[in-house]
């Protein structure tokens, strides 16, 4: 009765342990109207709001860029980033966007073409696909003030799935357990 019982409180401790773990993403496309860019390259951390990400090489329309997460958004339901106080933003305004469960959102600032700190708002799925926002066919949503107002942009990727610490806590929980019983039967 013991075994079942400690068992049981060691994966439900484990379980409910690596749900509040932050989401990482390596970024890896860039999507912008006939123009994609599969050469990007780049890690975002969206729970801490940093990472940053390049073009790999790859220019984008004739010019190299790179983008700094200035802002990450993890709770599902309404949200804002109001980039005003973002530093480096080249512009003021607010994003208003709704997250579904899983889902995340980034406040990027991108540097291109001599224009520096754009804000872009970005949506990812737990998977790190990325989201049409705005439903116009182009991941990310239209970029609301800056020097290229009105170009929707986003970004995508692939999940970053580290060893939880819930999984070390409960391996070694388990070991412990095996040991302990170990021990009864030997007596």
């Amino acid at each position: 009765m013991f075994k079942k019982t400690t068992l049981s409180a060691a994966i439900i401790l484990s379980l409910s342990t690596g749900a509040a773990q932050a989401a990482k993403f390596n970024i890896t496309f860039m999507d912008f109207p006939g123009m994609q860019n599969p050469d990007v390259v780049g890690t975002v951390d969206t729970g801490a709001g940093t990472g940053k990400f390049t073009s790999g090489g790859t220019p984008f329309f004739g010019h190299a860029w790179t983008a700094t997460v200035a802002a990450g958004f993890e709770s599902s339901g309404p949200g804002s980033w109001n980039f005003n106080t973002a530093s480096g933003a080249e512009s003021t305004g607010t994003y208003n966007f709704t997250l579904a469960p899983g889902q995340v959102a980034m406040g990027v600032l991108l540097d291109w073409n001599g224009n520096v700190g754009i804000p872009v708002l970005n949506i990812l799925n737990a998977d790190g696909s990325g989201v049409d926002i705005d439903g116009d066919g182009t991941l990310g949503t239209q970029i609301i003030a800056s020097a290229i107002t009105s170009a929707p942009m986003g970004f995508a990727g692939t999940t970053i799935v580290p060893v939880p610490a819930a999984a070390w806590l409960m391996g070694s929980g388990l070991i412990g357990l095996a040991g302990f019983a170990r021990r009864r039967q030997n007596r």
